[in-house]
């Protein structure tokens, strides 16, 4: 039986907004997230709650880099993008020859990848302009081409049209130097042809860490032998790997950069509804809904301290508290006070500070754009 079509989905088809394929994947993703939903007849346990906390306490979370689309839907969007360039743009072309080197990357292929990624990646179907950091020698590199190539294309007329570049910063021993640039890709033709400029405040952001990346030989230097190879065999073939150094800028890009650190292993936009389903499970469980407020604080202060340091030590002092209070359950006259004088003994013991001291330093602390539960 053919699952029934999405109304709004159905209507930007019939519009040629989003092909096809487009449209099943979107609905198959949407069918998938429902399935996954909790009922509200069903409220989590406290064993649930507490194992995510647990699982933010032992993860570090993912480096800050876009998982790579499958090969058929990058050839699709590539297919996709070279034929609005042929229309609107002719002179950029996807191939150019070059005598006895044979065939080779043009300009026209270094827009239609970004306009590509940019497709790929959007945070919305209305969204004209899409931001790409990206290493540009890894795009060289992918492209066949060299950086002063790649340079010369991002200084064309016809190319700044639809890719903006500026630089992006950091600091290697205090000095600044260049780790990246920001491309902003145009993915829908305009009448006002300016080169797009990228969101602003964009360039602050702690894309990379160089020094660290240096160190640990995480830097695309240090692993360039890895990217030979033509380019659209490799994307063909599905062994394309400069993803590590392109980043994709939407908003679940961004929730996972803060201000310190790399990631955060909850995305900003399901943080105040962890934070209220945490503290509601737990104040349930302890029959005592006055404290909810607090284990509202002590959510957020798990967030916040795993985004600055990686991990949350409160977070598994309260797995531990909660486990040893829950053996002598029945002969406590208030768990949630047992529960509270654990934790704040387990960290006096590793960390030297008492738990209140531990919540009004993490409180000073931002991850994003807090909503309050």
């Amino acid at each position: 039986m053919t699952a029934k079509r999405n109304p709004f989905i159905a209507k930007l088809v019939a519009t040629g907004r989003i092909d096809p394929d487009r449209a099943q994947r979107i609905e198959r993703e949407m069918r998938e997230h429902e399935d996954q939903q909790p009922q509200h007849d069903e409220p989590a346990t406290v064993g649930q709650v507490l194992a995510e906390a647990q699982q933010v306490a032992q993860q570090r979370g993912p480096a800050p880099m876009t998982p790579p689309p499958s090969p058929e839907a990058l050839q699709a969007a590539l297919r996709r993008a070279a034929a609005m360039l042929q229309r609107h743009e002719p002179t950029l072309r996807l191939i150019e020859r070059r005598g006895r080197e044979g065939e080779a990357a043009g300009p026209g292929a270094f827009v239609s990848l970004m306009i590509a990624i940019a497709w790929l990646y959007r945070a919305s179907e209305r969204q004209a302009i899409v931001d790409v950091f990206a290493v540009q020698l890894a795009l060289a590199d992918a492209l066949g081409v060299s950086e002063r190539t790649l340079r010369r294309w991002q200084a064309r007329a016809d190319v700044r049209r639809w890719i903006g570049a500026q630089p992006w910063y950091g600091e290697i021993g205090g000095e600044r130097r260049r780790g990246g640039m920001i491309y902003s890709v145009r993915i829908r033709r305009r009448s006002v042809q300016r080169t797009p400029r990228p969101y602003r405040g964009i360039a602050r952001l702690p894309w990379r860490v160089l020094e660290r990346d240096i160190a640990e030989g995480t830097t695309y230097s240090a692993n360039r032998e890895q990217m030979a190879g033509a380019f659209f065999v490799r994307i063909q073939e599905g062994t394309f790997n400069a993803w590590p150094w392109i980043t994709p800028v939407n908003p679940d890009t961004l929730s996972r950069i803060t201000q310190n650190q790399d990631v955060n292993t909850i995305r900003t936009k399901n943080r105040a509804a962890w934070v209220r389903r945490f503290a509601e499970t737990v104040a349930r469980a302890l029959r005592d809904g006055a404290s909810r407020p607090f284990w509202q604080r002590l959510a957020w202060a798990i967030v916040r301290e795993n985004a600055y340091t990686g991990n949350s030590r409160l977070a598994t002092a309260l797995a531990a508290a909660w486990r040893e209070a829950a053996a002598g359950w029945d002969r406590l006259r208030s768990p949630a006070a047992a529960i509270v004088a654990g934790i704040d003994r387990r960290l006096r013991a590793e960390t030297g500070q008492s738990l209140r001291q531990r919540l009004e330093e993490l409180a000073a602390l931002k991850v994003g754009r807090e909503v309050a539960a």
